[in-house]
């Protein structure tokens, strides 16, 4: 199962339009620099958040995630942006306007307002005003998605580890709420020739969709693959290598800040455990909508010792 879709991963490079953050806007692809300017700027702001100790016991983990999740992060990494933002949820980015230079002119004003402004937004604030609407679909796009997929993952760890057990690894519990509830769940690759190379059953003009979600449940790949066990990962030196785990896609195709938001998601929770952060109900059933980023629906989750 794992294989045949590494093969199909790896067959050709991903599509501009089949990425998330850095798909086409307004029917133009986005320039490579501007592509790797977000991503520096993204490093950046995370690793600014991640050496914070003031917002690493930022209070308002407690709540039901993952909306709590996402306001948390959001504060930890981008708190300094907020009249910048707030500014740019205002305007428009229809192709008409990205066109009209005087549109996105102020906002280095806002900088200078701001006390702690991250580097995504004085990326924006920098560009030549021709390419500001760009810039700023960008910021939106790069923000919510790292934001979203960094709680998506946190909810689902949360609750299947809920309480946190300080003597198992965080990096063994990470990597078993992937196997389990990853929150890409599904990959969808457009029809192309190479597929139909791969596999008789695959026909040119048939659309591929890969479901992490169920490889890394194939009994034949994983003994008890239902069962929440961190343990499993104690044997495995690298997990890339492994045939039937694909949490953040397979090769030049993986998920574009996977490293970001896995040292988000780390941190956060040495915090929650520093904290008791701790799901309000017992573990049973629940809800986990197939949505486009797969999480557990509205759990709640308080802390069990006073932060300080």
């Amino acid at each position: 199962m794992g294989s045949l879709a590494r093969d199909v991963l790896s067959a050709r490079p991903i599509h501009d339009f089949e990425r998330s953050v850095f798909k086409p806007i307004a029917r133009s692809s986005v320039p490579p620099s501007f592509s790797s300017a977000v991503m520096r700027a993204l490093t950046q702001d995370v690793k600014r958040a991640l050496a914070s100790d003031e917002a690493s016991i930022r209070a308002g983990m407690e709540g039901v995630w993952p909306k709590a999740g996402y306001r948390y992060l959001h504060g930890l990494i981008y708190s300094g942006d907020l009249n910048f933002s707030n500014s740019l949820s205002r305007f428009p980015t229809g192709r008409s306007w990205m066109r009209r230079r005087s549109s996105a002119n102020g906002y280095g004003s806002l900088l200078r307002d701001s006390e702690s402004p991250s580097a995504l937004a004085k990326m924006v604030a920098e560009v030549p005003e021709g390419e500001k609407g760009l810039a700023i679909v960008l910021y939106r796009r790069a923000v919510s998605a790292l934001c979203s997929s960094a709680s998506a993952l946190l909810t689902n760890t949360l609750w299947l580890s809920s309480p946190l057990n300080p003597g198992v690894p965080i990096d063994n519990i990470v990597l078993e709420s992937l196997r389990l509830l990853p929150p890409a769940w599904m990959l969808r690759r457009k029809a192309s020739r190479e597929y139909a190379e791969i596999n008789d059953a695959i026909n040119e003009s048939d659309n591929v969709f890969i479901f992490p979600f169920l490889i890394h449940r194939n009994p034949e790949a994983w003994s008890s693959p239902e069962v929440f066990d961190p343990d499993r990962w104690y044997d495995i030196e690298d997990p890339d290598l492994l045939e039937d785990y694909l949490p953040f896609g397979y090769t030049n195709n993986r998920c574009w800040a996977r490293h970001l938001i896995l040292q988000l998601v780390k941190k956060v929770l040495q915090e929650a455990s520093r904290i008791g952060l701790s799901a309000v109900e017992k573990q049973g059933k629940v809800k986990v909508p197939l949505n486009p980023l797969l999480s557990i629906s509205s759990p709640k989750f308080r802390a069990s010792l006073n932060q300080v």
